[in-house]
């Protein structure tokens, strides 16, 4: 699973999440006028106690209080992964047969394209040509890591062609 999150600069999520700084971060956006999934994501409950579940809830609670239970599982993580500010969008699959599904986004969802400081150029102008053709309208950014502090910093790549 592919992290979900408020922060595009943090150094963990790079590391943990795009392949060691070598992959690329999108920036979405909830939109209206998609209905896009991401307009009932909501957030990881972090905490020192893992949710516990009653099985009388599962067969003699109301169908709100099934929800919760559902909710406060797949919403649920321990406190030390709070630093990730992640979100969640879950719900039934559509096709029962299946065990997962892809959710398309449209172009209109991808505000910004953030590649990482470790990326190699060919992957830069690759991601960078994507970007131009599938969503125009997104803002492409190239990592790179800070001179003096833990932290990276973004510039704005104007002609999206994948050149700092």
């Amino acid at each position: 699973m592919k992290a979900v999150s408020e922060t595009h600069d943090n150094i963990l999520m790079w590391s943990h999440y795009a392949e060691n700084h070598t992959g690329a971060v999108i920036e979405f956006r909830a939109a209206q006028e998609v209905d896009s999934p991401l307009l009932v994501a909501q957030p990881v409950r972090y905490s020192e106690e893992m949710p516990r579940l009653s099985y009388d809830i599962f067969t003699m609670g109301s169908a709100k209080a099934r929800l919760e239970i559902l909710n406060t599982v797949t919403l649920s993580k321990s406190r030390v992964w709070a630093y990730e500010k992640e979100w969640r969008v879950w719900g039934g699959l559509r096709d029962k047969t299946q065990t997962y599904e892809i959710m398309p986004f449209a172009p209109a969802e991808v505000e910004a394209v953030y590649l990482g400081c470790k990326m190699s150029d060919a992957d830069k102008v690759e991601v960078a040509g994507i970007v131009g053709r599938r969503y125009p309208k997104a803002r492409l950014f190239a990592a790179k890591k800070h001179p003096s502090r833990f932290e990276l910093i973004f510039n704005e790549l104007t002609s999206n062609d994948g050149k700092c």
